[in-house]
């Protein structure tokens, strides 16, 4: 994002739900795409920072890098049934991206030995889902399903949802699941490259794992990110505040607005309705430039620009985790109350979250081209 040094363009059980009505149909975009093999004849590389001297939390949280170094920057990340750790990469140097510098996009099994590539000739992939084997990528314009994931093996590999909006800055971003549909997270573009399905633009929308009953869910959004459900199945994303002289009608940083932590309830609105005149021409009434009321106050707000992006639910503490891109930090946050405190620092741009099965933490470092792997619980930090 043009305010950030990066910030990644990268549900409650929803009751009422807006119902989007225009069909969703599997496409063929990734038809081409086959597991293991790469796809494009001269595969771009995105060297890392140089390591700083400084550690995770000044050397006083033990951590370990899983896969050794990416060739690119860590979106998502997604853990699978049988514990096996899976990253999706993007080959831009910094954000906000350029379309023709994103078309580039991989995903890699991490071990011991390294990384090894599962899919490539993906566009800017973000977020990734596991629904049983099957492994859900969303990228520039649509929602991929990778069919029966084993290692760096898998069999079909097709789009379920295409024409889904995207520009330069904003794009698809975090999948969630529950219940038997998929929960996605969708970024307010301003002008939206073949893009068909503009009412979802800033919206918070589910469908069928086959890309079917497109449903919007909440509207008002601007950049959201990541998504999680909580133990009790409520949604939470963490959403980005507007940048000035970007967003419409935002002309100063007086008018900026701080990111913030949202519990994602059915047929709400949150508040985020910019003018859209490069998009004069959407339909009228659609979520993108219409309140829909009543508007819901998000349960915590981080600071202006701080690049909220990944989040996970850390079933032992009870408590949210949210990375803060632009300030290397993992906030931890009370649901009840939104109450946060600082639990990681010095990382290196953290982008993509997840915690598997075994109490392990993972974080995506995007200048750093890596995944560090920090055993739960984080110890407390000073007062």
């Amino acid at each position: 994002m043009r305010r950030r040094f990066i910030t990644i363009t990268m549900l409650l059980a929803v009751c009422a739900p807006l119902i989007w009505t225009a069909p969703a149909t599997a496409q063929t975009r990734a038809a081409g795409l086959t597991c293991g093999t790469w796809s494009t004849a001269s595969h771009p590389r995105v060297n890392p920072e140089p390591a700083q001297a400084s550690e995770i939390n000044d050397g006083k949280v033990p951590y370990s890098v899983v896969g050794g170094v990416l060739p690119g920057r860590p979106t998502g990340i997604a853990v699978a049934p049988d514990g096996a750790v899976y990253v999706a990469v993007a080959y831009n140097t910094t954000y906000p991206l350029k379309f023709w510098s994103a078309i580039y996009g991989s995903v890699f099994a991490l071990d011991q030995t390294g990384a090894h590539l599962l899919i490539d000739g993906l566009h800017s992939p973000s977020g990734l889902l596991f629904i049983g084997n099957d492994l859900y990528v969303s990228e520039l314009g649509a929602i991929i399903r990778i069919a029966s994931v084993r290692g760096t093996t898998c069999g079909a590999v097709e789009t379920v949802l295409d024409g889904l909006p995207f520009d330069d800055v904003h794009q698809t971003n975090g999948l969630a699941y529950r219940a038997g549909r998929i929960y996605v997270s969708q970024g307010l573009t301003y002008d939206p490259m073949a893009s068909s399905r503009l009412g979802l633009r800033g919206t918070i929308f589910s469908m069928n794992p086959d890309g079917s009953d497109v449903r919007i869910i909440a509207t008002g959004l601007r950049n959201a990110f990541g998504l999680t459900f909580d133990s009790a199945g409520n949604l939470w994303t963490a959403d980005n505040g507007p940048n000035a002289n970007y967003d419409p009608g935002v002309t100063s940083e007086n008018q900026v607005t701080p990111d913030e932590l949202d519990r994602i309830q059915g047929g709400h609105d949150y508040g985020f309705h910019p003018l859209l005149p490069a998009v004069a021409s959407a339909p009228a009434g659609t979520p993108a430039a219409t309140p829909v009321a009543p508007v819901i106050a998000p349960i915590a707000r981080f600071p202006k620009h701080a690049g909220a992006a990944g989040i996970a639910w850390n079933s032992q503490s009870r408590r949210l985790l949210i990375a803060l891109s632009t300030f290397g930090q993992v906030v931890s946050v009370d649901p009840q109350t939104g109450a946060q405190r600082t639990v990681l620092w010095n990382l290196m741009v953290p982008t993509a979250l997840a915690i598997g099965p075994n109490g392990n933490l993972y974080i995506g470092e995007w200048m750093f081209n890596r995944v560090v792997r920090i055993r739960l619980p984080v110890p407390a930090p000073p007062d």
